[in-house]
């Protein structure tokens, strides 16, 4: 009878551990999405203080299509900010 309480106490242990260990999906600003806040970058500092992330967890950032948009550049016109010709 002890060895079974074990097993189910081990068996516990390891269903709790490897649930705990699911990624999660998690949509930056929650309602908010991604877009210029009203409390300024302090929001979304806050936002992140809310949550645990670990690794596989995934960021998901909603924005209004076409408002935003995402060029691969050279380190140079980066730090110049010239996007004038992305690659």
């Amino acid at each position: 009878m002890k060895t079974m309480n074990m097993i189910v106490a081990i068996l516990a242990v390891a269903v709790v551990l490897l649930h705990g260990a699911e990624a999660v999906l998690y949509t930056v600003g929650d309602d908010l999405g991604w877009a210029i806040p009203p409390g300024g970058a302090a929001t979304y500092a806050a936002w992140a203080a809310e949550h645990s992330f670990v690794v596989n967890d995934e960021l998901e950032f909603d924005f209004a299509e076409g408002e935003q948009d995402l060029a691969l550049v050279t380190k140079d016109d980066y730090e110049s900010c010239n996007t004038a010709d992305p690659l």
